[in-house]
């Protein structure tokens, strides 16, 4: 079985489903179909694949739960008896995606849209709600069962963004949605570490770049410019002064400074949790 969800890509519009399941008659009530294998596990607009074994009914239907906020339909629906053992059915842990809004622009606030999505085992129910996960202060949400909703924070707290000069796009030996994958994977190990990584700042433009939209000589973001270090600081409403840079090259040192906030070199000799906490208990200069 293959399903298509439309979405309008728009903040309120229609969406695929937050979960779906797959069901028919039995000549008395509404079941599900058992065993139901979906590949992807959570729902997406195009292409959702169901497998399960060999089910005879006159009718079948299809109950969506909606994504908060959002409506949904369905716009085509196939069947295939193909003959293939389907593959076991596994529950798997929902997906969740939190976003901020970086237009809102209001201290110790932040506007939040988050979007929650399931594969429907084994009971069909999906609950979200908001909650804190780590991070001083205690944190108040607006609307917690909400897909939009305001977070107000009581206790101010580090924004830690990476800046990095990416000449490889520029020089064809790697593109952006390479790079997109690997601050992906660089965000996963900060988070399994306890970590996090909030934003990631990158300059792909160089003069002697073989693409030619990214050949530019000295470009604004290009460290030593200080350029993704104003906009990280832009971007976080953070104050310069109580900022600091860390880096390993005299570029970097002189970004951070060029920017206005405390640049400090790493040391290699030095855990990099040691490096930082000496480096805190360093006033602004």
């Amino acid at each position: 079985m293959k399903l298509y969800f439309y979405r309008d890509r728009t903040t309120t519009g229609l969406a695929e489903p937050a979960s779906y399941r797959v069901q028919y008659h039995n000549g008395t009530t509404w079941v599900d179909v058992p065993s139901q294998a979906k590949n992807p596990a959570v729902p997406r607009a195009n292409y959702n694949q169901v497998q399960f074994p060999v089910v005879t009914a006159q009718r079948f239907r299809v109950v969506m739960t909606h994504q908060s906020g959002r409506k949904t339909a369905l716009k085509e629906v196939q069947f295939f008896r193909t003959g293939a053992t389907a593959p076991p059915a596994v529950d798997v842990a929902p997906y969740a995606v939190a976003t901020v809004d970086y237009s809102f622009r209001q201290a110790g606030q932040a506007q939040l849209t988050g979007e929650v999505k399931d594969d429907a085992l084994p009971k069909g129910t999906l609950t979200a709600r908001w909650t804190k996960v780590s991070g001083p202060g205690t944190v108040i949400f607006g609307n917690p069962r909400e897909a939009s909703t305001l977070a107000t924070f009581t206790k101010a707290n580090w924004h830690i963004c990476v800046v990095t000069n990416q000449s490889g796009i520029a020089r064809g030996f790697f593109n952006q949605s390479d790079l997109d994958a690997l601050h992906a994977q660089m965000r996963r190990f900060a988070h399994l570490s306890g970590g996090r990584i909030d934003a990631f700042y990158s300059c792909p433009y160089h003069e002697q770049s073989v693409v030619s939209r990214y050949r530019m000589a000295n470009h604004p973001d290009r460290k030593p410019n200080p350029g993704m270090l104003l906009k990280a600081l832009h971007d976080h409403d953070a104050d310069a002064c109580a900022s600091l840079m860390v880096g390993d090259k005299p570029s970097d040192i002189e970004a951070g400074q060029r920017a206005g906030v405390r640049a400090f070199r790493f040391n290699p000799d030095l855990r990099l949790d040691d490096f930082l906490a000496r480096s805190l208990g360093m006033g602004c200069k």
